[in-house]
């Protein structure tokens, strides 16, 4: 995990902690973080479906549930996972496997970069969402001689809780998965398809990295400049499937609008999803020194289990705010939100975020390309709990849980004050 250089200034952040900055760095080997599913339930040792332990290191989620199913014999619809796992960390997670063939010895099953520590049935897949949180463990290094200073701050976060931004991850390794979104929303398809096939400086006329010129990924951008869509397609690294599947539909003489749809719906939802992370980014940032409390219309988040309501009285709901049982929340706009009470604080700030951040869209974000976000609310703040410190000649070794959902990164940048991801 290191400091990011040419982050869009839309997705920069504020902080909820005045401590200057520690120095050093997290991740230089995946060893320095490690990730411990906190599974929301144990298999029961009955049913169909194989739930393994498995540790991984250097792949994603995605890569190691596929490696399994086909040493395995199982269909990838037939993988379930409760969330998807960083790949530049050491993870614990378990993966759920439909009438698996298992070998009598689990490490036929390893490799390189994953083992299986354990095996046992149960009668359901494993979805996203089936699991409590995550426990990390995390290595910072030249850290050590700021150790008072990051004592201060988890103290802080501890006691009153992280304000809960989605990590740079969120918006993918060009931090423009956020921009194809609004294009989305929009019904633009031109300005999504400049995005996706050209990123976002290219796009604008601006000259590539200079790093890229000689890759397929700059032959690629070249050539689509050029309408040479069909050579294009071939010169798109494998890995990058939406681009592909637009650049043959473009050779196949089909329009933009097509093009957009060629690309795999569950791709086109991500890209809605990081669009709806960045607005409720900026509705954080207006309102992050209120995230600790709630007021009169606006929506509460109850962390229990999730359920959202509206804070009828103020007075009685804060007790509730200061035991960490409720918390303010924020919108992920959709055609199902559940919005703040009309002439409430937070209503005008959900408006004036719309108009500054979405103009001409309103908080259904629209229903183009056959994409249509659901909504909910999600906490301005998320308790930070189990948090451990302690120094290790010149580094630090941090520890704490997150609820799922949340990101490691929103307790890193605190201590850092600066973007990491």
């Amino acid at each position: 995990m290191s400091t990011l250089a040419g982050v869009p200034p839309e997705l920069a952040r504020a902080y909820a902690t005045s401590a200057a900055g520690i120095p050093g760095e997290a991740r230089r080997e995946p060893e320095d973080f490690v990730v411990e599913e906190v599974p929301l339930y144990e298999p029961s040792g009955e049913g169909e479906h194989l739930y393994l332990l498995v540790e991984k290191r250097g792949i994603t989620t995605e890569e190691a549930a596929r490696r399994l199913a086909r040493r395995l014999g199982v269909r990838r619809r037939d993988v379930g996972y409760a969330g998807r796992k960083d790949a530049r960390a050491v993870t614990w997670q378990r993966i759920s496997f439909f009438r698996a063939r298992l070998p009598a010895d689990l490490e036929a099953l390893a490799d390189e970069r994953l083992r299986v520590h354990e095996a046992r049935p149960h009668r359901n897949k494993l979805k996203l969402g089936h699991l409590r949180g995550n426990r990390f463990r995390i290595r910072l290094r030249g850290s050590g001689s700021s150790e008072d200073v990051a004592r201060e701050v988890l103290d802080a976060l501890a006691a009153r809780g992280a304000l809960n931004y989605f990590g740079l991850q969120r918006f993918g390794h060009l931090r423009n998965n956020h921009r194809l979104g609004a294009a989305l929303a929009r019904g633009d398809a031109d300005a999504f398809l400049e995005l996706l096939l050209l990123g976002s400086r290219a796009s604008r006329g601006e000259p590539l990295p200079a790093a890229e010129p000689d890759s397929p990924l700059a032959a690629a951008r070249e050539l689509v400049l050029s309408g040479r869509h069909r050579e294009a397609w071939e010169h798109f690294p494998q890995s990058m499937r939406p681009e592909r599947a637009a650049c043959r539909a473009l050779a196949e003489g089909r329009s933009a609008e097509a093009a957009v749809r060629a690309v795999p719906v569950r791709q086109r939802e991500f890209y809605l999803a990081a669009f709806q992370s960045l607005l409720f980014n900026a509705y954080l940032s207006r309102r992050k020194n209120l995230a600790d409390r709630v007021e009169e219309g606006e929506v509460a988040f109850l962390h229990r289990n999730g359920a959202a309501f509206l804070v009828e009285d103020e007075a009685r709901e804060q007790a509730r705010g200061a035991a960490f049982e409720i918390s303010p929340s924020g919108p992920l706009f959709g055609r199902r939100l559940l919005r703040p009470r009309k002439g409430s604080g937070p209503r005008a700030d959900e408006e004036a975020l719309l108009a500054e951040h979405a103009p001409g869209l309103g908080p259904e974000l629209g229903a183009a390309f056959g994409t249509r976000p659901l909504g909910q609310r999600r906490p301005l703040r998320i308790p930070v709990r189990d948090v451990e410190l302690r120094r290790e000649g010149e580094d630090l070794r941090v520890g704490f849980f997150l609820p799922r959902g949340c990101y490691a990164t929103t307790v890193l940048e605190e201590l850092f004050k600066r973007p990491v991801a």
